[in-house]
């Protein structure tokens, strides 16, 4: 009996903690430019670091965890920035096409390049989808965890950068365990060049 009340409650955390990603859907509602697989090139351009508009929507969590990125740096390097000194404000990212599924992303400040790395990623529905991140530890029935994290661009009506994040996290060690289900959404403005 204990064999059995033991495979069930295993069984049961597995199927609580194993449910999706939140979806992008709601976040879809948003107007954005048409794109198709090869117009990696019409993100070109500098937006600012630091979102002017956000929008989060958390389904559920049974104590909150920081899912914010504040910057569109820490969006796209997943390299913390609020613990820098620098004025953020002050920043801008250049974004340039290397490929059909590669693009050079920059740190600037001024014409100052203070980071550099490449985005690799693929446009699928007109919008490009970069850096899925997916994590599973099943050591039942001490440890268990899952984390799951997706990320989107696109391109806004007048040029701005939208970028999309849905999340879920959940787990449990012996007793205790955690939930997190979500999505947010950031806008960043397109910065012409030799204006702040």
């Amino acid at each position: 009996m204990r064999q059995i009340t033991l495979q069930l409650s295993i069984a049961l955390l597995g199927a609580m903690t194993m449910g999706s990603c939140a979806g992008f859907r709601e976040l879809s509602r948003e107007p954005v430019q048409p794109l198709n697989r090869s117009d990696l090139h019409q993100f070109d351009g500098n937006y600012s670091n630091r979102p002017v508009s956000s929008f989060k929507n958390v389904d559920n969590e049974l104590y909150p965890q920081h899912m914010d990125e504040a910057t569109l740096w820490e969006s796209l390097s997943r390299k913390n920035q609020q613990a820098k000194t620098e004025p953020i404000s002050d920043q801008v990212i250049s974004i340039r096409a290397l490929s059909r599924r590669q693009a050079r992303v920059q740190l600037m400040e001024g014409e100052k390049v203070i980071a550099s790395m490449i985005l690799k990623g693929h446009i699928r529905k007109g919008y490009l989808n970069y850096r899925h991140h997916f994590l599973f530890i099943p050591f039942m029935p001490i440890y268990f965890a899952r984390k799951d994290f997706r990320y989107r661009l696109a391109l806004g009506p007048n040029g701005e950068l939208l970028m999309h994040k849905t999340w879920s996290t959940s787990g449990f060690a012996i007793l205790a365990g955690y939930h997190s289900k979500g999505r947010m959404s950031l806008e960043f403005e397109k910065k012409e060049v030799g204006t702040d």
